[in-house]
């Protein structure tokens, strides 16, 4: 009969753990990328382009410098490509934080985390996916930002967890 109760809990553990890793990865996440966007279109309109540039830049992955001219469909393949990376980086985050890691910890591990996220994307992601945004954010001080924003955002990732922990129990 113990046997069988410790199995049952084991088995909401094993849940909880995928479960909380998954949402507060994909929340955070989007967070992190939305807050990213809104600086880089900030960043645009500061800089004499439309607001709309940083997507069109980033729908130019696997189309090529044609994006840069391109209409609603490219913005929208830009931000949904944008939103889904970000949602991507943020549970592979959530997977590798410990889950007894503090906040003052989180904020600095996702710090550390945006500025990895960034030069893995600038030397290893974009010269294939997207040449033509890696010669326009190469050496930018907003690209950096706009990553320490998003690795910033991450902290979010504790309470998040804890609040599915909550839910399913």
């Amino acid at each position: 009969m113990s046997v069988r109760g410790m199995r049952s809990e084991v088995t909401v553990v094993q849940h909880i753990s995928v479960a909380d890793t998954v949402f507060a990865g994909t929340v955070a996440g989007m967070v992190g990328g939305v807050l990213f966007a809104l600086f880089a279109m900030g960043t645009s309109i500061m800089n004499g382009a439309d607001i709309l540039s940083p997507f069109r830049l980033t729908g130019a992955a696997f189309v090529g410098a044609g994006a840069l001219e391109g209409g609603s469909v490219v913005v929208i393949y830009g931000l949904l490509l944008h939103i889904m990376t970000s949602i991507v980086w943020g549970t592979l985050f959530a997977a590798i934080l410990p889950r007894e890691a503090s906040l003052g910890a989180t904020m600095v591990a996702g710090l550390i985390y945006g500025l990895v996220v960034m030069l893995v994307m600038l030397y290893l992601v974009l010269p294939v996916v997207n040449p033509v945004m890696r010669e326009a954010v190469d050496g930018t001080t907003s690209f950096t930002i706009e990553h320490l924003i998003y690795g910033g955002s991450l902290s979010l990732v504790p309470m998040l967890r804890r609040q599915v922990a909550l839910d399913l129990e």
